[in-house]
């Protein structure tokens, strides 16, 4: 990667606190910072406050970023612009995950809706939460989970603009206009109808010419040699197959999902020895921040997290070939994502 190239992703006319070739980290309040991004990110991964939950530690000690709003409305309120600035930055085919307490979790999840397609509210069952040790002091059912809001970046109906519905196309991007437009044109110049097309090929010509419709979907590489077999009645040049494929996947919004398929995922809190570089009251396994980015990322994405806390994002993306844009008000915690950033082996 060149010095050109390196440059390139970071912020304009923002004093890193911290910068590596893949890190760039801020020193700040995300509502100041976030205007004066690029709407280049790819994928956002955020653990926000989330109001009154952690005001203190099994150890008592109290923590005022989660106590800063005289009321809950005027937390909504806060989300709900961090959510629009959000929105602005993401690209078309980028993915948004959010942690989220299950107290607070519809309410976020109504200012999300607003910007974003919900596509799984993700169930985090945590086997070793201290809560289970301490079940009977409740009077209610022990929490033993978090809830993480899985988002895609398309039209949804608060801010719908297309009356056709392709803008709500799960793994559309523009709605693949240039694709659409190579295939009507192919279709322009062997001059057939596809009524005509299917008989002479077969039914699984269908979907790449359906231009105007949500069931639009490239062809399988063997139609595709087929469809080439046709005559051509004008001058058209045919793309190879490998580069429509190439640029069909280029535009869909990433989804790499390796591990188990459902919507529960099962995996321990955070340990000591994951802390031992510095303590964090909330921070977030590394393997579950490594599993969505590997889930919703491509190598060299830019990926945001305007809450950083103590790094897990920022050191996750360094490990896996990601770019990272990190914001952090509070800079005892700033410092240890930076002393993270440093080291060669991380838990």
């Amino acid at each position: 990667m060149t010095t050109a190239e390196i440059q390139d992703w970071k912020p304009k006319n923002i004093k890193p606190y911290y910068e590596d070739e893949s890190t760039f980290l801020i020193l700040g309040d995300c509502l100041e910072y976030l205007p004066k991004l690029e709407p280049n990110i790819n994928l956002v991964c955020i653990d926000p406050p989330y109001h009154k939950i952690m005001e203190k530690d099994w150890k008592g000690e109290k923590f005022e970023w989660d106590n800063q709003w005289k009321s809950f409305v005027e937390y909504r309120e806060w989300f709900n612009n961090i959510s629009k600035l959000m929105k602005n930055l993401l690209a078309d085919n980028g993915s948004l995950y959010c942690f989220a307490d299950a107290k607070i979790c519809a309410y976020i999840q109504i200012e999300l809706d607003k910007y974003f397609l919900l596509q799984n509210s993700i169930i985090w069952h945590k086997p070793n939460n201290m809560a289970i040790k301490g079940w009977s002091e409740f009077r209610s059912f022990a929490p033993v989970t978090e809830r993480l809001l899985f988002y895609s970046n398309y039209e949804t109906e608060f801010n719908k603009k297309d009356k056709t519905g392709l803008e709500t196309i799960k793994l559309d991007v523009n709605n693949f206009k240039s694709l659409r437009k190579y295939f009507k044109e192919f279709q322009k110049n062997i001059n057939l109808t596809k009524k005509e097309m299917i008989k002479k090929i077969g039914q699984r010509v269908d979907h790449c010419f359906r231009f105007n419709s949500t069931q639009w979907d490239m062809p399988t590489k063997e139609t595709y040699l087929e469809l080439c077999k046709l005559p051509l009645k004008y001058d058209f040049v045919r793309k190879e197959y490998e580069n429509l494929r190439k640029e069909y996947e280029d535009l869909r919004r990433p989804f790499n999902q390796v591990e188990n398929y459902t919507d529960i995922w099962v995996h321990p809190i955070t340990s000591q020895k994951e802390k031992r570089h510095g303590y964090h009251p909330t921070q977030k396994p590394k393997k579950i921040i490594d599993r969505i980015i590997n889930c919703s990322s491509r190598k060299n994405d830019i990926i945001l997290d305007c809450f950083l806390g103590s790094g897990t994002t920022a050191r996750s993306a360094k490990d896996l070939g990601c770019k990272c844009i990190g914001i952090e008000k509070d800079e005892k915690s700033l410092e240890i994502s930076a002393n993270r950033m440093l080291q060669e082996v991380l838990f």
